[in-house]
C-alpha cells in the first residue's frame, strides 16, 4: 500500500509540476499582444512540419486563409518530409523546413518578430509549439482549439489570443476544423472542401512517361505497406489484386509502389510472384512524396492500406479501396473529403491492419474494377 502512494503522490506531484510549467509558458500573453485587428495583419507564419498526410489535410486552410489576408505573406514552418506538398502552392510565399537543432534555434532567432500572426494547427498541447511562438515573438498566435492538459484547460492558455471556444463545427474532420480557425480568423464561410495539389503537369507526365507508364491509357496503383509493418496487406491478398487488376483489361499496367524501406521486398515479390509480367512495374522511389503523386495523378485506381497516398489520391479525386485501422474516432477525423468514389474498410485492431476482412477486400477491388470499366 504504502508503495502504491507514494507512486500516487509521486504521480501528482509531476502532473502539478507540468501544470505550472505549462501556465509559465503558455499562461500570459505574448509581449506586442494587443486586441486583433485583422487589417494590420501583413505577416503570417503558420506551424505544420510534422508528416506528409497532415500537409495535405491543410492545403483547403491555405486557400481560406490567403482569402481572409490576399495581401498578407503566408510562410509555412514545415518538415524535410512534407516540404514537397507545397513546393508549388501559389497561397504561399515561403517554405521554412523546421531543424532541431542549434543551426535551426539560429536560424529561428534571426526570424525574431518577423511575423504579425503566428498559427499553431496542433489540437494537442505540444510544448515545442508554445516554446517556438515565444521565441518567434509575434504580435498574436492563433490555435484550433486545444482542450488544454494537466488539468489546465484551453481556455487559461493566454498565449493564443485567437482560438475559437470549441471544436464547433458538425463535421469533425480535422480540415474542416482548420477552415472554421480560418473564418474565426476573417475569412468567408467555406462550404465545400478538397485537397489542392499544385504539381506541375508537365513535370508529371515527365515522370510517369520516363517509368514507362502512360498517362493516356491509365493504370491502376497498389501500394502494399502502410508506415509501419503491422499496417500492411496480406501477400495473399496483395498478389490476388494484382491478378485481378491485370485480368480487367489486358491494355492496363499496373504500378505497384513502395517506400525506400520496402522497395527491395515489393521487387523481389514482383519477380517471384508475376515472372515475366512486363505489365507490372515497380518504380523506384525517392524521399520526394510528389515523385508518387506524378504517378498517382494519372492513374484510374489506387488499392493501399491507410497512408498519405489516400490524401493525395483525393487530391487527385481518383478511386480509392483503402484499409484503415479500426480507431473509428481518428477516421472520423482524418478521412478526406468524399468527393469521388471509394470504398473504406476496417481492421479488427486500432494499431494495426490485423483481423480485416480478406473477402471484402477482394469484393471491394472488384467494385472498383466495375466502377472503371
Amino acid at each position: 500500500m504504502t508503495g502504491g502512494r507514494n507512486k500516487a503522490v509521486l504521480a501528482g506531484l509531476k502532473t502539478c509540476t507540468k501544470a505550472w510549467l505549462l501556465k509559465k509558458v503558455a499562461g500570459r500573453r505574448l509581449g506586442r499582444d494587443r486586441p486583433y485587428d485583422q487589417l494590420s495583419v501583413k505577416s503570417i507564419l503558420v506551424f505544420r512540419f510534422d508528416r506528409i498526410g497532415d500537409m495535405v489535410v491543410t492545403t483547403p486552410f491555405f486557400e481560406a486563409i490567403k482569402r481572409a489576408f490576399p495581401n498578407a505573406k503566408l510562410d509555412v514552418m514545415c518538415s524535410q518530409i512534407n516540404e514537397p506538398v507545397i513546393r508549388e502552392n501559389p497561397h504561399i510565399s515561403n517554405r521554412l523546413v523546421y531543424r532541431g537543432n542549434l543551426r535551426g534555434l539560429i536560424e529561428l532567432l534571426q526570424l525574431r518578430r518577423s511575423y504579425d500572426l503566428i498559427v499553431d494547427l496542433n489540437h494537442s498541447v505540444i510544448w515545442h509549439d508554445m516554446l517556438l511562438i515565444r521565441l518567434l515573438a509575434p504580435i498574436w498566435a492563433a490555435s484550433v482549439y486545444k482542450a488544454g492538459r494537466y488539468g489546465v484547460g484551453g481556455n487559461s492558455l493566454a498565449l493564443y489570443r485567437l482560438m475559437p471556444s470549441t471544436d464547433g463545427s458538425p463535421d469533425s474532420r480535422i480540415a474542416r476544423k482548420y477552415l472554421q480557425l480560418a473564418e474565426y480568423l476573417g475569412a468567408g464561410p467555406t462550404q465545400k472542401f478538397s485537397y489542392e495539389l499544385f504539381s506541375r503537369k508537365e513535370i508529371d507526365l515527365q515522370i510517369v512517361s520516363r517509368i514507362g507508364l502512360s498517362a493516356e491509357d491509365r493504370y491502376w496503383v497498389i501500394n502494399q505497406h502502410g508506415g509501419r509493418t503491422q499496417m500492411s496487406l496480406q501477400d495473399i491478398d496483395t498478389r490476388q489484386i494484382i491478378q485481378m487488376l491485370l485480368d480487367s483489361n489486358p491494355q492496363r499496367k499496373v504500378a505497384w509502389v513502395s517506400s525506400p524501406t520496402t522497395h527491395a521486398e515489393v521487387s523481389q515479390k514482383c519477380a517471384v510472384w508475376f515472372p515475366g509480367q512486363d505489365r507490372i512495374l515497380t518504380p523506384e522511389p525517392t524521399t520526394d512524396v510528389m515523385q508518387t503523386a506524378s504517378i498517382l495523378r494519372f492513374s484510374c485506381g489506387l488499392v493501399s492500406p491507410d497512408t498519405s497516398l489516400i490524401h493525395i489520391a483525393a487530391a487527385y479525386s481518383i478511386p480509392t479501396v483503402a484499409v484503415f485501422s479500426n480507431e473509428r474516432e481518428l477516421y472520423v477525423q482524418w478521412r478526406p473529403p468524399e468527393n469521388v468514389w471509394h470504398r473504406h474498410l476496417f481492421s479488427g485492431d486500432p494499431k494495426s491492419l490485423k483481423g480485416y476482412g480478406s473477402v471484402d477486400l477482394i469484393r471491394a477491388v472488384e467494385e472498383l474494377v466495375t466502377e472503371i470499366r
